[in-house]
């Protein structure tokens, strides 16, 4: 997943690069690196809240940014997502 948010972001590829960190983040979580997940699911929010060609993902940012909220217990952030 780093070689391929990389790749996208040699290329200009804001779109794909989004969706692949986002894959990445989420497999951050899984490993239970939460801070270092949380971090990556601001900065996505931030992003994909920014610019107008990445709207479509803000929901999943959210998404995934609220179950690592609730794996850590922290449920009323995990609601605010």
């Amino acid at each position: 997943l780093k070689e391929a948010v990389r790749v996208f972001k040699r290329l200009g590829d804001t779109l794909n690069q989004t969706v692949a960190e986002i894959r990445l983040a989420n497999t951050i979580h899984w490993l239970r690196r939460y801070d270092e997940a949380d971090e990556m699911f601001r900065q996505l929010i931030e992003r994909t809240q920014g610019d107008p060609t990445l709207h479509g993902y803000l929901d999943f940012a959210h998404q995934h940014a609220g179950k690592c909220k609730m794996d850590q217990g922290h449920f009323d952030a995990a609601i605010f997502h």
